[in-house]
This record gives structure tokens, sequence and C-alpha cells, in this order.
């Protein structure tokens, strides 16, 4: 599954480094694609076209466990949303307590 996954993302978008690959990974809460993409060396807070973080995006799809700990894990910043809202706006109650684990003094 993680390889035909990695393979279509990246055979859609292969010249941008896999940052497309870690949105849509994050956008599906595909944590083991996750966790290759950022062993790569690909950026955890890209932002796409609207200015969303993957972790932004993990968070408002709820993908606790499979995509934002994954990405908070390799350094993913819950300042870096969507422009106008940090990861705190669309994170629950769950979420909270993994951002305040990740982010003490938050």
């Amino acid at each position: 599954e993680t390889g035909a996954f990695l393979a279509h993302a990246i055979a859609c978008r292969s010249e941008d480094g896999g940052r497309y690959a870690l949105l849509q990974a994050a956008c599906l809460g595909h944590g083991s694609v996750l966790r290759a993409l950022l062993e790569a060396q690909v950026d955890p807070n890209h932002r796409d076209d609207k200015g969303r973080s993957a972790l932004f995006i993990a968070a408002a799809r709820r993908h606790l466990e499979k995509a934002c700990e994954t990405l908070l894990a390799h350094g993913a910043d819950p300042a870096a949303g969507c422009g106008t809202a940090d990861v705190w706006t669309v994170a629950d109650d769950k979420l909270r307590t993994v951002l305040q684990l990740y982010c003490p003094g938050s």
C-alpha cells in the first residue's frame, strides 16, 4: 500500500521533491508514507497553494496518531498553519494534548 501510494504521488509531481506527496499523505493520514518522505528530507513545514501546512491539513482531518504525531516528531511547526490560523485552531482535545507534549510552553 505504501509503495503504491508513494509511486503514484511522486509520478504526479516528481519535480517538486516530494512536497505534493507529503500534503496528500497528511490529508489521507498515511503515517508510513509521511515517515518515508520526512526521512528523505522533505520539508515538514511545506505549504500548499492555499498556505496550509501538512500538519494543519492532518489536524483538520483528525489524523492524530497516523499523521500529526509523525509530522511533529520530524519537526513540523504547529504555528505553520494556513496563513491566518495555526494548528491550535483546528486541534481537538486529543491533539492539543499531543501538541503540548511536543511544544511545551505553547
